[in-house]
């Protein structure tokens, strides 16, 4: 990219940002989910639609009346993404697959291009560890971009749909300001294109889509948009059609989806034993039908494994007197490994409504599970001073953040990442257990954008949750239909581990599998 796009593509993002922060999501009209979806031309990559999400479309393809694979999707990116959530896209995939047990969830962020959304992306994803990501956000040119898909490769196995930039709206078709944007967003929508390539992820060219779609129909980007750049109905109905046929079963290309998430069956005979598989200890459980029983707390269920992530698919317990069983992840329970720890995204600074008022928080001691909260007790227009506080671990000490030489409005700044002043590094709480870079606070951005300083005493919350559980309950499960995993623990450093399950004798542990995560990028 040339010095002189790749600055004037930082302007069309800031832009972006301001506009994405104005834009009401929610107040967005769509067509009924009933009407059919636009017609689209036929594309010359068809053939490898669905190849590079081939474990979300087995699942979801292979659900029938009885088997029924739960699926997580996660919709992630900005205003353009949270704008889906207005759209037929979900309805469109229970249709579609109406044996799948499916959840969908959108926590996209208005306003927030690559270079904030990369700070939110590592405490949204890996706590969502979902099945398949469908993403998009603006400032692809950015280090940032690339570091979000880097950090979702890192850290989840999650298979990624990701879409090229449509056709925005600026000046008059043929004049310097419209082609200068149409040069940025072909610019960008490029980069997409590699990086898509680079990790491995289901590129769905929405760009090339929506110009087809355009010119067939004779129409000006400005029928498919409520502004310059975000989808009316009739774009978001173009949008969710573009991406929904990428969703096939594609058996023509390779893929090794079993080798990022394996599934190790119960059910081994003595004989059929293997060191990398799952083995017993002490008395041999009992087997029935596809699962293994066990009943002896002097017999546990090993399983030597790699990843960060192991989940349990309970056996069938009809007829059976459930019981408990310990769990041991390296010879200790999951409480006692720190990593198993997360933070969750925190509440809306004042001012900020959809956006989170910390960006992301950190540690450098060990967790708890717990809440906590951040509560102004200075504001103005030139700064801000605060206490933390945790529901187990009391009051955590106080910081202050004062404006100084900030590039700034009247009641705060909107990028505390381009500062012209020195900005303070970090705070950290008394116990470290709260650590929070000065750039992540949106205290003054919700400031400027409410035309008043926030209210003293106003609070921003989040808590500590737990991504494992110590010890196992017989899931109540009398027939084979859902095949629903427990997740014994999530989090975990990408390396070997032990896991054990050792029932505590007081009724039967029905088990069918273990379901091994390992993400590729180590």
């Amino acid at each position: 990219m040339s010095p002189v796009l790749r600055a004037a593509y930082g302007v069309f993002s800031l832009l972006l940002l301001v506009a994405g922060a104005r834009h009401n999501v929610h107040a967005a009209d769509r067509l009924p989910c009933d009407s059919p979806l636009p017609i689209l031309e036929p594309a010359s990559d068809e053939l490898l639609w669905g190849s590079k999400i081939q474990r979300t479309m087995t699942l979801l393809a292979t659900s029938n009346s009885t088997r029924r694979h739960a699926v997580r999707i996660l919709v992630y990116g900005q205003s353009i993404s949270r704008g889906m959530d207005n759209s037929c896209l979900e309805s469109e995939l229970r249709r579609r697959f109406p044996h799948a047990d499916l959840t969908v969830e959108n926590r996209s962020i208005s306003g927030f291009s690559a270079n904030q959304l990369v700070r939110t992306a590592a405490v949204d994803i890996p706590l969502s560890y979902p099945d398949l990501i469908i993403f998009h956000v603006y400032g692809a040119n950015s280090i940032e971009y690339e570091r979000i898909f880097a950090d979702i490769r890192r850290r989840t196995t999650a298979e990624i749909m990701v879409w090229t930039d449509h056709y925005g709206n600026a000046g008059v078709p043929g004049d310097d300001e419209h082609q200068a944007r149409v040069a940025r967003e072909d610019d960008a929508s490029n980069i997409v294109r590699a990086l898509a390539v680079k990790y491995n992820c289901e590129l769905v060219d929405a760009r090339t889509a929506w110009l087809a779609y355009l010119t067939k129909n004779q129409l000006e980007s400005t029928a498919l948009l409520s502004d310059n750049v975000h989808l009316n109905a009739h774009g978001k109905s173009l949008l969710t059609a573009i991406l929904l046929r990428h969703f096939r079963l594609n058996l023509h290309a390779a893929n090794d989806w079993m080798n990022a998430v394996r599934s190790y069956e119960a059910k081994r005979q003595p004989d059929e034993g293997a060191s990398d598989e799952i083995v017993f200890t002490g008395p041999p459980w009992k087997f029935r039908d596809s699962d293994a029983i066990g009943e002896h707390p002097r017999s546990a269920l090993t399983l030597t494994f790699t990843g960060n992530r192991i989940d349990l698919v309970p056996g069938v317990s009809k007829g059976l007197r459930r019981g408990t069983a310990r769990i041991l992840i390296d010879g200790r329970p999951p409480s006692a490994h720190p990593e198993l720890y997360a933070f969750t995204l925190p509440s809306p600074a004042f001012g900020a409504d959809y956006q989170p008022g910390i960006r992301r928080v950190s540690r450098q001691a060990p967790l708890q599970a717990e809440d906590w909260i951040l509560r102004l007790t200075e504001t103005g227009e030139n700064g801000f001073a605060f206490e933390v506080h945790g529901s187990k671990t009391g009051f955590d000490g106080g910081g202050r953040f004062a404006l100084g030489r900030l590039r700034h409005g009247r009641y705060g700044v909107l990028d505390f990442d381009s500062p012209d002043g020195d900005l303070p590094e970090a705070f950290v709480s008394n116990s470290r257990r709260v650590v929070i870079e000065y750039r992540d606070l949106k205290v003054l951005w919700g400031q400027e954008r409410a035309k008043q300083a926030a209210p003293v005493g106003w609070e921003i919350a989040w808590k500590v949750v737990p991504q494992f559980i110590d010890t196992y309950h017989a899931f109540e499960r009398d027939d084979a239909v859902l095949q629903q995993t427990i997740t014994l623990a999530q989090g975990l450093t990408n390396t070997q581990h032990t896991v054990e399950i050792i029932p505590n004798g007081d009724g039967a542990i029905p088990i069918r599998e273990l379901i091994v995560h390992r993400p590729p990028l180590r």
